[in-house]
């Protein structure tokens, strides 16, 4: 009769999973395969609380401070619970840790709130390149992954557990309606012309083409590619559907020349992963600069040009 009410209690507070203890690879595995089992969602929902619930897993088994010894290895214990709304999944993980990883792990969430997707990547493959070098297993970048996986739908929580230990507490959610599509907003940038020239930019996150046209010479060159870069980036990784980059340009200054190169840099590691990635390079008839130019592109990036010859630009 008490484990009933226990069970009814659980149910009712929306937890439908739970376990507390070491976290070894078998009793990750069997958890997974638990969830894999019992999720009635899409296979898109499904990944998303499965990869969740495993790297909150595997971070309390490598790092809480609590542990048991399976078979001569050093294991963290922890709990992890899965509950559900009408809404949502949510998995919380709970482990000890000391003021020391407190304070560590606040610096490096604190560092990566406002990242961009492209920047919080960026800071993944530094320390996953630290952690070669360090000969380290994981290279702490877990809570990371999930970070960027979840769209950063994660809240940290720290309680003071007395005896020079915290509680730290972590709460992922995800979202049980399948994505319906692309959410992002289309990206529309009126050129200018005057002291500094900027092209005019129509990207669609409907369609996947992307176009810049006109004249590239800006103030702050960086910020405006940034932009451009960002938007890319979120389209490749989150919409994952064919991209489409269109080119009619007249004139680029240098430092708009590497921007471009890291725009195509880009598509090329969507391309070596599997996305499609279509460029197509148009040039006015007889400006032979603009088709040298893409001709260089295509021999620095390895990449396959469309290039077109036209009259006139639509």
């Amino acid at each position: 009769m008490e484990l009933s009410r226990l069970i009814q209690y659980l149910r009712t507070e929306g937890i439908r999973t739970f376990y507390y203890g070491p976290f070894t690879y078998n009793v990750i595995n069997e958890l997974g395969y638990h969830i894999k089992q019992y999720l009635d969602n899409s296979k898109s929902v499904r990944d998303k609380v499965f990869y969740a619930f495993v790297e909150l897993c595997e971070n309390i088994g490598s790092y809480a401070v609590t542990y048991e010894v399976v078979g001569n290895k050093r294991v963290g214990t922890g709990l992890v619970a899965l509950g559900e709304d009408p809404n949502n999944y949510c998995i919380q993980a709970i482990n000890y840790a000391t003021p020391q990883q407190q304070k560590e792990l606040q610096q490096r969430l604190a560092q990566v709130k406002n990242m961009s997707r492209r920047e919080l990547r960026a800071y993944k493959n530094e320390l996953r390149q630290q952690a070669i070098q360090n000969h380290h297993p994981s290279g702490n970048i877990g809570l990371i992954e999930i970070l960027l996986r979840l769209d950063k739908k994660v809240d940290f929580q720290w309680i003071d557990a007395g005896e020079n230990l915290v509680l730290f507490i972590v709460k992922a959610y995800i979202d049980k309606k399948e994505d319906s599509g692309p959410k992002m907003d289309d990206l529309v940038v009126k050129g200018e012309k005057g002291t500094y020239l900027t092209p005019d930019v129509y990207f669609s996150a409907q369609t996947g083409v992307c176009e810049l046209k006109g004249e590239s010479y800006q103030e702050d060159t960086f910020e405006f590619y940034n932009t451009l870069i960002n938007w890319i980036d979120t389209y490749i990784h989150e919409v994952k559907k064919p991209i489409t980059l269109n080119l009619k340009l007249t004139y680029f200054n240098t430092s708009s020349s590497r921007a471009l190169q890291e725009i195509f840099l880009l598509l090329k590691e969507y391309q070596e992963q599997g996305g499609e990635v279509t460029i197509n390079w148009y040039y006015l008839l007889h400006d032979e600069s603009m088709l040298e130019e893409a001709e260089d592109f295509q021999l620095s990036t390895g990449m396959k040009f469309n290039i077109i010859s036209v009259e006139k630009f639509d």
